[in-house]
């Protein structure tokens, strides 16, 4: 073990207790770091941190809401959490629409919306056919938060980011977070990723949704693993931006928030990533600006609308009657979820006489693409017809009731270039919409096409939450409202950066004490040099599908 780093972090540890309390605040829990996580990770401690350095470090927390939040914070069982409220700002989270993790930690780190960064779901489509295929980093069209930082000399410790692997090079570290394949280089340095299997680590939690039960041991002995490898990676170098992200919550989560079992488990979770951040406090030091942050929120949805089968009783879709037959009488719950895998719901569809179908669903969120001549493979939809069809599309959303003489179904509804422009528009889907909170989305054929269900159904909401305090924040006791795709500009703000003028986001400067103002410059060409040249084998492709279909996240 190199000793040298050792004495100095039980330095560094014992300043961030002693600095707090002659502050006269209550002290985070001082973090202690595994000997053996230590000495695993001594090779990339490259230079202790300096806790007297301005610095920025973002927390999330995947999948969590003020919804499940507040209970806590009530009872005094997040001090942690507490304390950035009490010293810092708050807000409800606007995610991106759909309100999914690939898209919104995509958003959140680079400062624009779809249209830019060609990340919209967990797949891509293939060009000319109705096939789709898992996202890589590779995907993204918009340079990461960590490139433009280090296009400015700055460093960065960035761990568990969705939609990172393939790693791009960067200065300091980069762990690769979900649709990491387990076996891979998933990091930079590309040795660390061995480094992290000598410990167990897993880089994605949703490999035990596909493989094997989630139990609490298996949940809370990989935190602990990622909890000792933070510390001792942010201990042991002197970042200007820590990004760590935590995907426990979420994968928790889609098992079910409803019952008080499932909501007593929730919250021992919350409790636990509130002492982690203590930790992280306490290593980060007193100028350090500190955000928490999740991509979207939870709920428990108690009805379903299954879009292939709404558009089919709307005439805009044909259903085969045989398939359907043929898929219903292998249905079951489990069966129903992995069922509404694309190609399997495209299997279900008359191409030749189908107008339009479902695109990804998420929460009560959904989106539909027109089956457009030129476009899609059968495609019927003349272009010259395509604005008609669309109004007439919008025209049957806006006027559908959940239920005969009920409330309305859709909430809103617009053309996706209503909502998102840029240069990969058109691998948008044609329509978003959004329906009454009370229904889940989801892209399949299920008729009647809306449906009470048994058991609530657990899945995103739009908004998550944000939470800041430090240096350069006001203090305001007043929730606000703010959205993902200003967390980007606002970082580099608080970094004394430029805001590139081609970001859809905006610093929130009513939220900090700066005074200075935001400088605006140009994108470099230099930040879109091509990636790295990895792509997912055959094998990691389809472990990579299970996965995301035992998670729910489909097409």
């Amino acid at each position: 073990m190199n000793i040298r780093v050792v004495i100095f972090l039980m330095v560094v540890l014992a300043g961030a207790f002693l600095g707090q309390f002659i502050a006269g605040t209550r002290p985070a829990q001082t973090p202690r770091i595994d000997p053996t996580v230590l000495e695993t990770m001594a090779p990339y401690m490259l230079q202790p941190i300096d806790r007297e350095k301005h610095r920025v470090l973002v927390v999330g927390w995947d999948g969590a809401s003020f919804e499940f939040l507040d209970p806590l914070l009530r009872t005094g069982r997040m001090p942690h959490l507490e304390s950035i409220l009490r010293r810092g700002v708050s807000a409800n989270l606007a995610s991106t629409i759909i309100p999914i993790s690939s898209a919104a930690w995509t958003t959140a780190t680079t400062g624009k919306w779809p249209a830019k960064t060609d990340v919209f779901s967990f797949f891509k489509g293939v060009p000319d056919s109705y096939e789709i295929e898992v996202i890589s980093s590779l995907q993204k069209k918009a340079p990461s938060l960590w490139r433009i930082l280090n296009h400015h000399e700055k460093r960065c410790v960035v761990f568990g980011v969705p939609v990172t692997y393939p790693p791009e090079p960067v200065k300091d570290i980069l762990v690769a977070g979900m649709l990491s394949p387990e076996n891979a280089d998933y990091t930079w340095p590309p040795e660390l990723a061995d480094a992290l299997r000598s410990l167990d680590f897993l880089p994605d939690l949703g490999i035990w949704r596909e493989q094997r039960i989630l139990t609490r041991d298996l949940l809370y002995g990989q935190l602990e693993i990622k909890r000792h490898v933070v510390n001792a990676l942010l201990a042991g170098n002197d970042w200007d931006l820590g990004f760590v992200v935590f995907k426990s919550l979420d994968v928790l989560k889609h098992r079910g928030v409803a019952t008080p079992e499932e909501r007593a488990r929730i919250d021992e979770l919350y409790i636990y990533l509130d002492g982690a951040l203590g930790g992280l406090l306490a290593l980060a030091g007193k100028n350090c600006d500190v955000i928490v942050l999740s991509d979207h929120g939870f709920t428990a949805y108690q009805n379903k609308i299954f879009l292939n089968g709404w558009l089919s009783e709307k005439g805009f879709t044909k259903l085969n009657e045989e398939r359907m037959q043929e898929r219903e009488a292998f249905d079951d719950p489990i069966a129903e979820r992995r069922a509404s895998e694309h190609m399997t719901e495209i299997s279900l569809l008359e191409l030749d006489r189908t107008i339009a179908f479902a695109g990804p669903c998420e929460g009560n969120f959904g989106s539909i693409q027109l089956n457009q001549k030129g476009r899609e493979p059968n495609g019927i939809v003349d272009p010259s017809n395509r604005e008609a069809v669309i109004d007439r599309i919008l025209d049957s959303l806006s006027a559908a009731p959940v239920y005969p003489g009920g409330p309305p179904l859709v909430k809103r509804a617009m053309r996706a270039t209503d909502l998102y422009r840029g240069p990969f528009e058109s691998n948008l889907p044609d329509i978003l919409f959004e329906v009454h909170d009370s229904i889940f989305v989801e892209a399949t054929a299920g008729i009647p096409s809306i449906v009470k269900l048994h058991t609530p159904l657990s899945d995103h909401t739009l908004d998550g939450f944000f939470a800041a305090a430090g240096p350069s924040f006001r203090y305001d006791r007043e929730r606000g409202e703010a959205s993902i795709v200003d967390i980007t500009p606002t970082l580099l703000h608080l970094l004394d950066l430029p805001v590139y003028d081609d970001m859809d986001g905006a610093p929130r400067t009513d939220r900090l004490t700066i005074d200075r103002a935001v400088r605006k410059e140009t994108e470099p060409e230099a930040l879109h040099a091509p990636a790295a040249n990895v792509v997912y084998s055959e094998e990691e492709l389809k472990e990579l599908k299970a996965r995301l279909r035992s998670m729910a996240y489909t097409r």
